[in-house]
């Protein structure tokens, strides 16, 4: 998949015009070449209140660190909020929930927010782990009329359990693409004849990037990208322009902003560059990942858990929602 005869100063190049599209060149002032881009959305603070809303609004921003607030029973305009929980207490309770009855207590207690909602699908994943569809359906139809707010919510998981059995066919793609290891991450490229994926090949190089071409019949085999793009550390595909010359990945290196960032190669005559970073605004101190390229060419979608999301501010790796993949949102960039 590369050419080691790829000249220096091709690479050079070419890492120095995608810096510019990603705004990642600083001090430029207001040169016709420099490229900004806005990140939304824009996180507008969003402060407690113990009142009417107040189980709508249940934690502080104060500047750009969100602070854990108390979670209270919605309150009747006039009336005194008794003595509330804090959220971090309500999730170590419902971690500690292992019984039905357990479970069944926190809804009763907790009810209608959004940790009693993650009880109730807790109480349907029995059911769902053995596929009783009908089961499942019961537990969610048996609690809805405890979620005022949330019937919609309710119903199109209903909706979804009681929904006739399509029988998809579900084929493996082979030994060309997976062996007795891991196989995970699976991004499709070009105009879908390319499909880049994450291995874990173990201490000789982490996760690394592989790729398969179709021949308009079958998948090949999968080939290791090799270097510049794998390294000895970890590298996973987040996504593909539709020209197939940018590939987007998830990569935790020394000169990483926070705990994994975003970072991209280009190719050029069939030769991949060094792995390049982006700056600010894309990456952050914070979780980002998940970079996906839209057709346009323009935007970037990606995931993270930076303070401005909605909802309670959880990084990721904290407990939250009875997990730990923490409360990231997903943000657009847009080329301006």
């Amino acid at each position: 998949m590369q050419k080691h005869s790829c000249r220096l100063a091709v690479t050079s190049l070419v890492l120095f015009v995608l810096a510019l599209l990603a705004g990642c060149v600083a001090n430029q002032g207001t040169n016709s070449t420099e490229k900004r881009y806005v990140v939304g959305p824009q996180g507008a603070e969003q402060r407690y209140v113990v009142g009417k809303d107040a189980a709508a609004s249940r934690y502080l921003v104060d500047g750009e660190r969100p602070t854990p607030a108390v979670a209270v029973a919605p309150a009747v305009v006039g009336e005194t909020a008794g003595e509330a929980m804090p959220i971090a207490g309500e999730e170590e309770e419902l971690k500690k929930a292992a019984s039905t009855g357990d479970l069944e207590k926190f809804i009763d207690t907790h009810k209608p927010d959004e940790l009693s909602f993650v009880a109730v699908q807790r109480l349907a994943r029995p059911y769902l782990s053995i596929k009783d569809w009908q089961g499942a359906s019961n537990v969610f139809t048996a609690h809805r009329a405890q979620f005022p707010g949330m019937e919609g919510r309710f119903d199109t998981i209903i909706g979804l359990l009681r929904a006739p059995a399509r029988n998809p066919l579900v084929t493996n793609l082979g030994p060309g693409i997976n062996t007795p290891g891991e196989e995970y991450h699976p991004v499709i490229g070009g105009h879908g004849n390319l499909l880049y994926f994450a291995r874990d090949v173990g201490p000789r190089g982490g996760e690394n990037i592989f790729v398969s071409a179709h021949d308009g019949v079958r998948w090949g085999e999968a080939v290791d990208m090799g270097r510049p793009v794998n390294t000895a550390t970890h590298e996973v595909p987040l996504g593909v322009s539709l020209d197939g010359n940018l590939l987007t990945l998830f990569g935790n290196y020394a000169n990483s902003f926070g705990r994994g960032d975003i970072f991209y190669a280009v190719q050029e005559d069939d030769c991949w560059s060094e792995v390049g970073h982006y700056q600010a605004p894309i990456n952050t101190e914070h979780f980002d990942s998940d970079a996906m390229l839209p057709a346009d060419g323009k935007t970037m979608l990606l995931v993270s858990d930076r303070p401005g999301g909605i909802g309670e501010a959880h990084k990721k790796g904290e407990l939250f929602h009875n997990g730990y993949g923490g409360n990231t949102d997903i943000y657009i960039v847009v080329q301006t």
